[in-house]
């Protein structure tokens, strides 16, 4: 049965009368696939079985006859459009064509053929089930299962071309870019450009894969627009492309409207201006002004022509207009500069308040002193002011220092009238002498007695020569060199002595005392001692005052020696640390605590005390530090040998 099913898969097309001959022992199934015993549909046959079995019953006669008559399948067939199926019902017995089919009890069992066919992608099936897929050399294979009307496994082999893996259409880097021309390179990055215009282009995917839309930005530079010139500023044309920023345009101030173009997609932009149309303007505060000199500002707005004006007064100018703009005539008048002058008393020597003031101009109050007249005579409509002086009539006079005594050159109350020349050393350099003089008066003479002072000798520290300082009072000799010494020769404390030395005056005299040495605080005797020392090292800070002698010496056993000079030497010393010294009982043995010979010379000896072994005496002997010194407990010994 399956040889002839195979049979007819593969050989559909063979022609009818043969798939007639080589089907009449073979099962047919309804449309649906469902085989059914037609008597079942006309009788109630009884306990009906297949396979020729002599112990089953048989169709009885009227269901063969009814059954190949044909009415029933041949009908079925003819309605599913299938007349050879339909003919061949017709031509035979059903029952001798359903004989392998299997039924019982007259029920209906069905049974479904399904004809396995291959699907059109991989391990797909029409019908059937798929199995066993491979790959193989680009291909893949696999089976489709089916079943036959005997419900017995049909199988068919399926192979398709394996396809190629799908490519996605990208963009290129010129994606959404801002170009000056239209992208020709870096248009996709996976697929092929297919241009749908000059900015816009599709990348395509292959074998299946997906498309992607692409654009890039025309970039372009402005270009100014040509807006008219005018007297307010333009709106309209100012760029030819682009966009104007600011959409006003704004004056430069060089009578120019200026803007800007942006350009557009990142291009380039441009600035633009265009002229401004300025009429001309008279200046209001000197066109048709009386003025005093030569206006100087002339227009308000436009071009002054001339300028200056021409002529010292009246003038005449035009203020020119900008960019086609229009002119205005302008003038202005002089007003006469009137300078003011002194009169004729200015300068002049008077007995009384001078009367000719100016000569020109406006005269102020006088002001007087003890010597002159003062005022001014005022200009004019900008002219100058001039300082006018009348001196009065005053002869000189000597002051309160005429005839006076003096150290030095006096200063003060020369002349009581009159103005003071310098005042001068006569001739015998025991006086001064100066003159009160008037340009106006008599001038006078006058002097003044020079006081002759002690001077001080050659122990002042401030006379050249000086030959101090003295360490001793009896070193302060030279006194005076001119005058007689004061009997108040003292010493000023502890840095030295005061005299004077009297001619006409006294001069104070002084001479320094000579300063000793200062030892450091390394010295014993000095606050703030750091000693004793155990180190002559250690005694580093030798003088606070003067400069350490070289005579730096050890002193026996106790210390150490040296000097600090500054004007007079001192001496200075610094202890030596001297350790305590055991006596003569240090290390001898004993039954009873020592009590004597505890230590050497200058040592202190410290209460003997017993170890808590019970062996050994101890003590300390301490001098400038302390020394511990010790005796064996014989007792305490011997008992600890026995323990």
């Amino acid at each position: 049965m399956k040889t002839v099913i195979k049979y007819i898969m593969f050989y559909q097309f063979i022609p009818i009368f043969l798939l007639f001959s080589l089907t009449i022992s073979m099962s047919y199934a309804a449309p649906g696939g469902v085989v059914g015993n037609p008597c079942n549909h006309f009788n109630n046959c009884s306990k009906f079985k297949t396979n020729g079995q002599s112990n089953q019953g048989q169709c009885s006669n009227a269901c063969e006859n009814q059954a190949s008559s044909g009415n029933y399948w041949a009908a079925i067939y003819e309605a599913a459009g299938n007349s050879a199926l339909a003919a061949l019902f017709k031509a035979k017995k059903v029952c001798e064509l359903v004989e392998y089919a299997t039924y019982w009890d007259c029920g209906l069992k069905a049974t479904y053929a399904i004809n396995p066919a291959c699907g059109n992608s991989e391990g797909a099936c029409n019908s059937g089930t798929p199995g066993n897929v491979t790959e193989v050399a680009g291909y893949y294979n696999w089976n489709c299962t089916g079943l036959n009307e005997l419900e017995q496994e049909t199988t068919v082999a399926c192979s398709i071309e394996i396809p190629p893996t799908p490519v996605n259409g990208s963009c290129g880097s010129s994606n959404n870019q801002n170009l000056y021309s239209a992208p020709t390179t870096n248009l996709c990055s996976s697929g092929t450009a297919s241009s749908s215009g000059a900015w816009t282009w599709t990348c395509s995917g292959s074998d299946g894969g997906s498309n992607e839309a692409c654009s890039a930005n025309k970039k372009q530079d402005a270009i100014c627009g040509t807006p008219s010139s005018g007297r307010n500023a333009p709106n309209t044309g100012l760029c030819f492309l682009g966009g104007a920023n600011p959409s006003t345009p704004v004056d430069n101030g060089s009578h120019q409207w200026a803007w800007g173009c942006q350009g557009i997609n990142g291009g380039n932009s441009v600035n633009c201006t265009t002229d401004i149309v300025n009429d001309g303007v008279c200046e209001p505060t000197e066109d048709g002004q009386t003025l005093t000199s030569t206006p100087t500002i002339l227009c308000s707005a436009g071009t002054a022509n001339p300028n200056p004006p021409n002529g010292s007064g009246p003038w005449d100018w035009v203020c020119e207009g900008i960019n086609g703009g229009s002119n205005d005539s302008c003038s202005a008048n002089l007003i006469p500069i009137v300078n003011g002058a002194c009169g004729d008393d200015d300068s002049a020597t008077l007995n009384s308040t001078p009367t000719k003031l100016c000569n020109s101009g406006s005269e102020s109050s006088i002001s007087e002193t003890t010597i002159a007249w003062s005022w001014t005579c005022s200009g004019s409509n900008g002219g100058t002011t001039d300082a006018c002086l009348a001196y009065k009539v005053i002869n000189g006079a000597c002051g309160t220092s005429h005839n006076g005594n003096y150290d030095n050159p006096p200063t003060n109350n020369l002349c009581s009238s009159g103005i003071s020349t310098t005042v001068t050393e006569n001739s015998n350099n025991d006086g001064w002498v100066w003159s009160c003089e008037s340009a106006n008066g008599t001038p006078v003479d006058c002097v003044a007695n020079k006081n002759m002072g002690g001077v001080c000798g050659s122990s002042d520290r401030n006379t050249s020569g000086y030959n101090g300082p003295f360490s001793h009072q009896s070193e302060v000799t030279d006194l005076c060199s001119i005058g007689t010494e004061g009997s108040s020769f003292h010493a000023d404390g502890n840095t030295g002595w005061e005299w004077t030395c009297t001619e006409d005056n006294s001069t104070s005299c002084y001479a320094d005392k000579g300063n000793p040495g200062v030892c450091g605080i390394s010295d014993r005797d000095t606050s703030g001692y750091i000693g004793p020392f155990s180190d002559q090292s250690e005694v580093t800070d030798l003088c606070s005052v003067g400069t350490e002698g070289s005579s730096f010496v050890v002193d026996g056993s106790d210390g150490w020696e040296w000097t600090c000079t500054e004007d007079d030497t001192t001496s200075c010393y610094a202890e030596k640390i001297s350790p305590g010294v055991c006596g003569s009982s240090h290390n001898v043995p004993t039954d009873v605590i020592p009590s004597s010979d505890l230590c050497g010379a200058g040592s202190t000896a410290s209460t003997v005390t017993l170890g808590s072994d019970d062996w050994t005496w101890t003590w300390t002997c301490t001098d400038d530090t302390a020394t511990t010194c010790s005796a064996e407990h014989i007792k305490g010994r011997k008992k600890w040998e026995q323990d």
